[in-house]
């Protein structure tokens, strides 16, 4: 998540981003949308099975087969950005 420069309610946004954060939050969004948590606290809130879930969270064989995003050149992440805005807005 992050909160654009332009916005005129940033309190509110670090607000609503602490409370998605707090590990009981982040456990029920992340068991609704079925989606593994990044907030290691979130996962003793999460049952057992979802947790074992290889489709939420794949072992290591499949992990080593799998392709992750690269860092981009800056110049592409500047046009990237400068798109995003003008969609965003």
């Amino acid at each position: 998540l992050v909160i654009m420069e332009a916005s005129q309610h940033k309190e509110l946004a670090e607000k609503f981003i602490d409370f998605l954060n707090e590990p009981q939050n982040a456990a029920r969004l992340s068991s609704y949308l079925m989606f593994a948590t990044p907030n290691k606290a979130a996962e003793k809130f999460l049952p057992p099975e979802f947790l074992k879930n290889p489709v939420i969270y794949p072992g290591k064989p499949v992990l080593d087969r799998s392709e992750f995003a690269r860092q981009l050149p800056p110049r592409i992440v500047k046009r990237r950005n400068t798109i995003f805005t003008k969609v965003a807005y």
